[in-house]
């Protein structure tokens, strides 16, 4: 799809005038969306990996899944030529204003509880048991968990990004108890002080009367 989508591009760029493509929205949107899916797609076949943020990397996997991500961004721009996708949207875009301070109000809490999350637990959620991160038992501890046994080692609060997945998926309350579980393995029940307080101030408190 990269390569057709990049031929498609290539053709735009060659017989349309530059100012028409420039000027519109649906033209500008495509160059990037195929622009950054090309670079990313090159370097998972030329380097692996590219740095980010010092000395750390992202793997070869989380390009692939992101340039992934930018190609269904230009399949997803099809849907609003459907009639009824078309009707969703443009009630959702109605309804955006109204509910501007709410997201506001969401943002900044996720942002708060991300960089308190870091703060508690960051670099607990590990595969490494050798004890040179958290203690051998608790690594033990954390194996053994359902959070373990479920895959859930991407919900962690290692970086910024996967804080706020995790925050959102305990927004929206999908399996909390599991997430909970492997963090209190690793760290014990005063974690589950974290995911109470932010079940009541993201939830609880911030639902619609």
């Amino acid at each position: 799809l990269t390569m057709l989508f990049s031929l498609e591009m290539l053709a735009k760029v060659c017989l349309l005038p530059w100012r028409r493509l420039r000027s519109s929205r649906k033209h500008s949107f495509d160059l990037v969306v195929t622009f950054g899916a090309c670079a990313l797609t090159a370097d998972i076949f030329n380097a692996g990996a590219i740095p980010s943020g010092g000395s750390q990397q992202l793997s070869a996997e989380s390009l692939h899944r992101l340039a992934l991500s930018l190609v269904h961004m230009r399949l997803a721009r099809l849907l609003v030529y459907v009639p009824p996708f078309h009707k969703v949207l443009r009630t959702f875009a109605l309804l955006l204003p109204s509910a501007a301070q709410l997201l506001s109000t969401m943002s900044v809490l996720l942002y708060c509880f991300a960089v308190l999350g870091m703060a508690c637990f960051g670099g607990v959620i590990t595969t490494d048991t050798s004890g040179a991160r958290i203690s051998a038992d608790a690594a033990a501890r954390l194996a053994a968990s359902s959070f373990a046994t479920s895959h859930y080692y991407p919900n962690n609060f290692n970086d910024l990004a996967s804080s706020i997945v995790t925050l959102f998926e305990l927004l929206v309350v999908n399996d909390w108890q599991v997430i909970a579980s492997g963090y209190t393995a690793a760290v014990g029940l005063q974690a589950r002080c974290f995911f109470i307080a932010f079940y009541v101030f993201g939830v609880v408190l911030t639902q619609p009367s």
